[in-house]
């Protein structure tokens, strides 16, 4: 199978180093399985094979470089240089005086630009050309060459060089070495494609930050990220600095697309759970998160600490120094009135003095409305506790509460299984088969929430209620419900 252009550079990167570090046999094999045998990759391996001492393999891969050359002047130089090792000095000849032919007339070539570091001088190809010359037997034009090098001389080192090639043409050539190469003169691949080799992410790793659907039936599933983000209860809130040059009221939650709200507390609360935070009349809480039973996710500015509270005991402000009632509805429920009784509740220290909030009356009362219900969360309960008889929509639960993260059930498998979405504390999916008997279910869920057997109950909304199942009849009415919707199933889990 023929390699791609990055394998291929990739191979071609790695001759060139093993050769640099003295593996000669190493980068040679390399070479030769680089799929793109051009010029330059053929007078590559015939450096190599020069460098094994290996000349006639040398000189028919530098036959193949100016084969597909013609231009390439030290292809020429070299396999010249290969036939004086050869003790060929006629071949010799000719290939020193082809090179000097398609050099042009140019004092030097530099061969940096085509990836190779070396320069090929006309001084020198005319001095190798002379002492071959004197050792074949033509000294008078072996004399007239070196007439010719003198005139083409560019470094210091060159006028060295011809007193001993002078001195050496006048014995017949004598036992003066011929000029090479630099042993490393090899053609390297280009930079800036070695640089863009390697793939690179440009656009990074997709990242689901929230999604929003309103009125979703199976909203309340809450992302990894979300729940490692969130501060535990009864723990002060994590401070965050803005960032530079951001305004605070156009900072927007990723959840709802709106700033975190401020409210004040209206009604004490004492907490009955871990996960609930106390609050004192008064105090000012940040809103973070509104579930959809009623209950709210705040943090109490006046103590630090975050955990849930009931959305009904608190109240709307724009700002601490607002009017004490704002008027908006919450999600929780209707704000409470004063009663026609007269009773008041205790004072607020962040409202007028000389305004008294109302107290929730004990029992109801014709003369004003019911008092704010406190709405039990069923997605909170644990095990041991007693679940709610029925959960009954909130008052004020309308289009201005922001919906939840959407959860998407998992696909469904042929045949007779199931997708069962539970909540309990968290939630979590279990594929059944259907029909399934209320007991081996209950042990299906019980080993996914790690719970002995026995220690929780499993609830089903029937006309928007939550109701128990108990018996055989109650599981077939689940699993029917299942087959209408797509074989999927949401049921709430519950202490016994």
């Amino acid at each position: 199978m023929a390699a791609s252009l990055a394998e291929t550079l990739e191979t071609w990167n790695d001759a060139i180093k093993r050769f640099e570090s003295g593996d000669v046999r190493g980068a040679l094999a390399l070479f030769k399985q680089c799929q793109d045998q051009s010029a330059t990759m053929h007078f590559n391996i015939g450096v190599a094979q020069m460098r094994l001492q290996n000349y006639a393999e040398a000189i028919s891969c530098f036959n193949s470089a100016v084969k597909k050359d013609q231009h390439l002047a030290a292809g020429y130089y070299q396999r010249g240089v290969a036939y004086h090792y050869s003790s060929k000095d006629a071949d010799a000849v000719k290939d020193f005086e082809e090179c000097h032919r398609r050099m042009r007339s140019t004092r030097v070539i530099d061969y940096r630009q085509l990836g190779m570091t070396c320069k090929l001088f006309e001084c020198d190809v005319l001095l190798n050309l002379a002492l071959v010359m004197a050792r074949s037997g033509q000294s008078s034009k072996a004399r007239d060459t070196l007439d010719a090098a003198c005139d083409a001389q560019l470094e210091k080192r060159h006028e060295r060089q011809i007193r001993e090639v002078t001195s050496a043409v006048r014995q017949g050539g004598g036992t003066q070495a011929i000029i090479v190469l630099a042993e490393d003169a090899l053609f390297r691949p280009a930079k800036n494609k070695m640089a863009n080799i390697k793939k690179k992410n440009f656009l990074g790793d997709a990242k689901v930050l929230s999604s929003v659907i309103d009125q979703d039936q199976f909203s309340g599933f809450m992302g990894k990220k979300e729940l490692d983000d969130s501060p535990s209860p009864g723990s002060p809130a994590p401070s965050r600095s803005p960032r530079p040059g951001a305004k605070s009221s156009g900072l927007k939650s990723p959840l709802f697309g709106r700033a975190a709200e401020k409210y004040r507390t209206i009604y004490n609360f004492e907490p009955n759970t871990s996960l609930e935070v106390a609050l004192s009349v008064g105090d000012m809480v940040k809103v973070k998160k509104k579930d959809g039973d009623g209950w709210f996710t705040v943090t109490n500015l006046s103590t630090g600490q975050s955990g849930l509270v009931p959305g009904s005991y608190l109240e709307l402000v724009t700002s601490p120094s607002s009017s004490p009632v704002s008027g908006r509805k919450l999600s929780g429920g209707p704000l409470p009135r004063k009663s026609s009784s007269g009773d008041s509740g205790p004072s607020r220290s962040a409202g007028p003095p000389s305004k008294q909030l109302p107290k929730p009356p004990s029992k109801k009362s014709s003369s004003g409305p019911p008092p704010p219900a406190k709405p039990g969360p069923p997605t909170l309960a644990k095990p041991g506790s007693k679940p709610p008889a029925a959960i009954k929509p909130k008052p004020g639960m309308g289009p201005g509460v922001a919906a939840k993260p959407v959860f998407t059930f998992p696909k469904a498998a042929h045949g007779g299984d199931v997708i069962v979405k539970l909540h309990m504390d968290h939630t979590r999916v279990l594929k059944v088969s259907s029909g399934m008997s209320l007991a081996d279910l209950l042990s299906e869920v019980c080993q996914k929430f790690q719970r002995d057997a026995g220690t929780l109950s499993l609830w089903s909304k029937v006309d928007g209620e939550l109701s128990p199942v108990q018996d055989a009849a109650q599981m077939t009415s689940c699993w029917r419900q299942a087959s209408s919707n797509d074989r999927r199933l949401t049921l709430w889990v519950y202490g016994v």
